[in-house]
């Protein structure tokens, strides 16, 4: 990993504040102290090409220190809104330099670039319909308005050295040519493993926080459908501090020594939070190095000076926007894609989005004639009897005859729903329902997933795992390319006569994803069904605590649905009350263990902190059940 974080950067912006005005426009990654507002966040060392090397971060680190009115319009910013006292310093966090990442260096701000593509990207998918109410917040700063916000998080500020120092330093951790520099990049693949670097809450404790390392994988991406399919922008499980926003964004396989060193995927831009109800960010956002570079090479062209020209005349730039990116970028075409896990070309081929009564969840490809498991709790009724948030269990409807199923579309095309019809949906102890695409007719890239066998489940505990599925943007409006991606472990396997009868994972789960694979990271087999997450009674939601049907209670009906019966599977059989798997479902019992071998339950401390299972998002028809 040595060679990785020389492209590092903590970017630090110092300016009076006397009367305590900027930093009411200050994010957590902003301190104020005696009249002067500090902010930082992370940077990266990018190829400018004839300008020489630059940095780039986000705009929001400016935005206390710009004019007013534009704030509301990050994409039309200039340097000339900048605050002539305003300070920009840059430390380099090579590993190599000198103690606290070395000396930092005056820089100035050469330009800021307004990623559009990105934007839009952005855009439609916090325009589709989704499982939280009030809104979504790109970025950190809750007091700009969603538009300005997203707009904001999507502008980079584009920097170089004031100074021969700054610009010597640059030069010396700038790779040259032939040696995968910073204006290079692997190509990215869903599932594939990623690190970030940078300095998180830099302004306070810079030793301490500098060339911080975050893990994670890439979840999900949005194309640029307007022009050409590639995804111009991602989703990560990685998680954004305040102030890593800003950093390179790595391929896990970077860190081998023994690999070739390859320049950043690219940038990280910051997370995607609701602005109300809790539960923390959903993903969090980077954009691909391809766009980044595209926009800052530009630069040479509107006649901006970098390193190769420190003039005092060429101090500020001139705006200017950037459209859809080329996937021709000569940097990116000739290199190696970042590794991808089994898993996440399993789920491409398997895990499906689910549509039905006017809510959605997920599910899974089980076999050649189309039979799909998702959840039963997609099709129960949450006002029905006592059910939903108030407690009791839900009404279940009356089984409905049709539901809509998509795989991942392919590149640059919308999805393609296909009907299926129900053919059972479980009122016994499992959430499980069973549907069967109609006529047959499955897309050549869908392939059935492989259960794992019970030998293998039992001995899964600690083992890495991934959730795919389609959790809080309904699938049919959002441009993802696929099912969203979230790494974990396979925190408990429950028991029950000898065998799994519940998994727990730390995968973050959220609505939406019920229905969808879990699936063993190094060689795809599935796992388990998932079917909820952890909700506090106060509402707060536990994404990273979450609960699965392991493939061994699935096994029975998947070998029902294999035989060439004319009268189909038995759903009676299938479906009958099994009052000690309905006591491991329940979590809450206290119950003795009975004379079936029941692991004890669980602890009193559990018992107290869950008090209800994440229902299904997006819509009606959706279950709560109490634990």
């Amino acid at each position: 990993m040595d060679s990785s974080p020389c492209y590092s950067l903590m970017v630090e912006v110092e300016g009076p504040d006397p009367k305590a005005v900027r930093a009411g426009v200050a994010t957590p990654s902003h301190t104020a102290r005696n009249g002067t507002l500090a902010a930082s966040c992370s940077g990266t060392v990018v190829d400018g090409g004839g300008i020489g090397p630059v940095i780039v971060c986000p705009l929001t680190l400016l935005l206390p220190f710009l004019r007013p009115a534009s704030r509301e319009h990050p994409m039309r910013v200039s340097p000339a809104d900048l605050s002539a006292h305003a300070r920009i310093r840059a430390r380099l966090a090579a590993p190599h330099l000198p103690a606290a990442g070395g000396q930092p260096f005056e820089a100035r701000l050469l330009a800021v670039r307004g990623l559009h593509a990105v934007h839009a990207a952005l855009t439609r998918l916090t325009a589709a319909p989704c499982t939280h109410a009030g809104g979504w917040l790109a970025g950190w700063d809750s007091r700009l308005g969603p538009a300005a916000a997203a707009a904001a998080t999507c502008t980079l500020a584009v920097l170089a050295p004031a100074g021969e120092a700054g610009a010597a330093a640059l030069e010396a951790v700038s790779p040259g040519a032939g040696k995968g520099g910073c204006g290079s990049a692997p190509a990215m693949q869903l599932g594939a493993g990623i690190f970030a670097v940078g300095a998180p809450f830099g302004t306070v404790a810079p030793a301490h926080f500098q060339f911080l390392l975050a893990r994670g994988m890439l979840s999900g991406s949005v194309p640029d459908c307007s022009r050409l399919p590639q995804p111009v922008l991602w989703l990560s499980d990685l998680v954004c501090l305040p102030g890593l926003e800003g950093s390179p964004v790595h391929a896990a396989a970077a860190t081998d020594a023994a690999a070739t060193p390859t320049g950043p995927l690219g940038v990280l831009l910051g997370p995607l939070a609701p602005r109300s109800g809790g539960g923390g960010a959903v993903a969090t956002l980077l954009v691909p190095m391809a766009c980044v570079l595209e926009a800052v090479r530009d630069l040479e062209n509107q006649g901006v000076a970098g390193v190769a020209g420190l003039s005092a005349e060429a101090g500020r730039g001139t705006p200017s926007f950037v459209g859809p990116y080329s996937p021709e970028t000569p940097s990116t075409s000739k290199l190696p894609a970042s590794p991808a896990p089994p898993a996440a070309a399993a789920a491409g081929r398997s895990v499906v989005a689910v549509k039905a009564r006017g809510g959605w969840a997920s599910g899974v490809l089980v076999s050649h004639r189309g039979h799909i498991l998702t959840v039963a709790h997609l099709f129960a009724d949450p006002g029905g009897g006592a059910g939903g948030r108030g407690g009791g269990e839900p009404k279940p409807l009356p089984t409905p005859r049709a539901a809509w199923v998509a795989w991942a579309p392919d590149p640059g095309r919308p999805p393609r729903w296909l009907p299926a019809r129900v053919l059972h949906v479980f009122r016994g102890p499992m959430d499980l329902a069973v549907l069967q695409v109609e006529r047959g007719v499955l897309p050549r890239r869908a392939a059935p997933a492989a259960p794992a066998g019970d030998a293998a489940l039992a001995r899964a505990a600690g083992r890495d795992v991934v959730v795919a599925g389609y959790p809080t943007f309904d699938p049919a409006a959002s441009g993802l390319s696929g099912p969203v991606l979230t790494a974990g472990t396979l925190s408990k396997v429950v028991a029950l006569r000898g065998r799994p009868a519940m998994l727990l994972t730390s995968a973050s789960v959220r609505s939406g994803a019920s229905g969808g694979g879990l699936l063993d990271r190094d060689s795809g087999a599935l796992l388990g069904l998932v079917t909820s997450n952890a909700r506090h009674v106060l509402g707060t939601t536990y994404p990273h605590l979450n609960f699965c049907i392991p493939a061994s209670l699935l096994r029975p009906t998947l070998a029902a649905l294999l035989e060439e019966r004319s009268a189909g599977p038995d759903w009676a059989a299938l479906d009958a009350p099994d009052p000690a798997l309905s006591r491991v479902w329940r979590l809450g019992s206290r119950e003795a263990p009975d004379k079936q071998g029941l692991e004890p339950p669980a602890p009193r401390a559990l018992q107290e902190l869950l008090a209800e299972q994440q229902g299904e998002g997006g819509g009606a028809g959706k279950a709560r059940p109490r634990l």
